[in-house]
């Protein structure tokens, strides 16, 4: 049993939901005996601590519905800091994007190029064993804007795996569809998504949403390529998190 971490860091994260405040190497697994997130935003907020997946773990694909063609776009936006291929999405009505992976997630995160404009409307479901239904979530777009855009969720109970004619199998899938679509079309550059470890809606200002993994025998431990994805629904650079951990 570990009682005291080997390190323990202050990372200021003044971004909704972006990049990993901490990751370990690639060759390494990172244990994780505490994250503490507190909210400096000025009012409430709902927060949430999520494990941000290695690449290869997931997968993104766009969908035309005329001619019902999936095209694996996962190589052209799985690069950091937006330095991705630039990727058009929701060309037309009933056009979309699908997103599946091996480990059961609650966030979607793509980053906007070209902002969408007009009135679209959005329908975003996940895979029950037997047909997509209606997904209940604590964000989702309403238009995909310029820079970060989130689709935040509770993983749902009766969530399985596969249901996505030529997508794999064995990952479970969302669809986000535009059953109308903007009249400017948006473009992604870049694509991430987050494994939900924790969650608490309407933190108060300096409020905090924690985990601690100290007083037990198995830490929660990242594999490599993973990191911690704070996720604060007010961006506010005087958010921060707390973390203690150590590389095994």
């Amino acid at each position: 049993m570990i009682k005291e971490p080997i390190l323990r860091e202050t990372f200021a994260h003044t971004t909704k939901a972006y990049q990993s405040v901490l990751e370990g190497s690639s060759a390494k697994q990172l244990a994780l005996y505490e994250v503490l997130l507190r909210n400096n935003s000025g009012s409430s907020a709902n927060m949430g601590i999520f494990i941000r997946l290695a690449s290869a773990s997931w997968k993104i694909y766009t969908y035309v519905a005329v001619g019902t063609t999936l095209t694996d776009v996962s190589s052209s936006l799985q690069v950091a800091n937006a330095g991705g291929t630039n990727t058009t999405i929701f060309n037309a009505n009933n056009d979309g994007i699908y997103v599946g992976s091996k480990k059961k997630f609650g966030l979607v995160g793509i980053n906007g190029q070209t902002a969408g404009t007009g009135s679209p409307v959005f329908t975003v479901k996940y895979y029950n064993g037997t047909s997509f239904v209606t997904l209940n979530n604590f964000e989702v777009f309403t238009q995909v804007a310029l820079g970060q855009n989130y689709i935040v969720f509770a993983p749902p109970v009766d969530w399985a795996k596969g249901g996505l004619t030529g997508g794999d199998s064995d990952k479970y899938h969302i669809q986000v569809i535009s059953t109308t679509a903007p009249t400017v079309k948006p473009i992604i550059n870049e694509a991430w998504i987050g494994k939900m470890i924790a969650f608490r809606t309407a933190v108060s200002d300096n409020g905090t949403i924690q985990i601690n993994t100290a007083d037990s025998e198995r830490p929660l431990a990242l594999d490599a390529g993973e990191g911690v994805l704070p996720y604060f629904e007010t961006a506010d650079n005087l958010n921060t998190a707390e973390i203690s951990y150590n590389n095994y």
